[in-house]
């Protein structure tokens, strides 16, 4: 199901009903994989999935976290659009974005960083069950003349290297980068040993994440390094500084995937 367009960094979304169907709390659903071998994904069902707080809370949600980035002086051409696609699964939670139609830039980046950010949706419904439902959400943003991006340089050639903005929870723990970098869900079977996948990605002046490029290796699937970009377009930084000016740099890592909801969780240290 196709939502309507992102006018600048206003939405007009869809307003779906809520039934008495959808009187679980989506952040307490019991975590199951995204999609299962041979799973259906449907495109519309008898109830479909709702955000909390309907359309104008997810009106909120993408006003307060779509930030436009820096693109290059190719944008003042006119209004840049992108499509992403997603499943909202029986769980709620949202996974398999990715990007159906884009612009090849930053852009892509940060309506993929938005969309797997959002919190758990109450879920879709058919024949009174729980489903997987697609949806594709697009963003509009107007022409806007800005300043040619500037060559990324390696984060360990800075002067302050970019720092990765902790995650607190709503209990209260809080998630080092070690823990962004544990992937869930990527069609592994219950018992595989965890999968190390190597990925370079550009941090950019605003913080956001961009050119997510994971290794391909043995036992790397595509889906698997599809799962790896959604993990690596989540962080959230402070950006890097070279004498005192910010700048995009490259950075690399690994992120480990883990079979199904396996992966273990550690608190930061206080």
């Amino acid at each position: 199901m196709r939502f309507p367009t992102v006018a600048g960094l206003l939405l007009g979304l869809l307003s779906l009903p809520v039934t008495a169907a959808f009187a679980q709390n989506p952040k307490q659903a019991k975590p199951v994989p995204c999609l299962k071998p041979g799973q259906r994904v449907y495109e519309y069902t008898e109830q479909m999935p709702q955000f909390p707080g309907q359309q104008a809370a997810l009106s909120r949600y993408f006003a307060q976290a779509f930030r436009v980035p820096a693109v290059g002086p190719a944008s003042g051409a006119g209004p840049r659009r992108v499509f992403i696609n997603f499943v909202i699964a029986a769980d709620g939670h949202i996974c398999n974005a990715q990007v159906q139609k884009g612009t090849g830039d930053a852009l892509e980046a940060e309506a993929l960083r938005v969309v797997a950010s959002m919190p758990n949706w109450y879920p879709g419904y058919q024949n009174g069950e729980a489903v997987a439902v697609s949806y594709t959400q697009s963003f509009t943003v107007p022409p806007t003349p800005v300043a040619a991006e500037v060559p990324a340089l390696p984060a360990d050639k800075v002067s302050q290297p970019p720092r990765f903005i902790v995650v607190k929870q709503s209990n209260g723990v809080e998630l080092t980068l070690e823990n962004q970098l544990r992937a869930n869900s990527a069609g592994l079977p219950d018992g595989h040993a965890p999968i190390t996948v190597p990925v370079q990605f550009v941090i950019d002046t605003t913080g956001l994440v961009s050119q997510v490029k994971p290794r391909s290796g043995p036992g790397i699937t595509q889906r698997i390094q599809q799962r790896v970009e959604e993990t690596v377009y989540r962080l959230r930084w402070e950006p890097a500084r070279q004498q005192g000016r910010k700048v995009p740099v490259t950075y690399q890592a690994v992120v480990t995937v883990y079979p199904n909801y396996a992966a273990p969780i550690t608190p930061a240290k206080k």
